[in-house]
């Protein structure tokens, strides 16, 4: 028993040494920059921005007027999911492994 003891910790020392090797080995490394980038200059200047008045909605419903959606039983309605529906089965692999990688998020 006293042997798997001292294979167990052999192979944890030897792990750790070749741990402390790579991160020694990887913090030994200098971001060079090769891009320098100069002062942006503005196209043109708006003299009048300090008079500018921000705007404020105090009521979303009736400022932002949104047309209320089809009823689920209307034919624009069934066509448009028909639609979504046939271009989600027509998806190639590629695209679905896109979709699911920005889906994680």
């Amino acid at each position: 028993m006293k042997t798997f003891y001292y294979k167990i910790i052999s192979l944890f020392c030897v792990f750790s040494m070749i741990g402390i090797v790579l991160g020694v080995q990887s913090c030994n490394k200098e971001v060079e920059t090769k891009e320098v980038l100069g002062v942006l200059t503005p196209a043109k200047l708006d003299q009048t921005a300090s008079t500018w008045t921000p705007v404020i909605l105090t009521n979303y419903s009736t400022q932002v007027p949104v047309a209320a959606p089809a009823a689920i039983t209307s034919a624009a309605y069934v066509a448009e999911i028909a639609a979504i529906k046939d271009a989600q089965s027509k998806l190639t692999k590629s695209q679905r492994n896109i979709i699911e990688y920005w889906s994680a998020g």
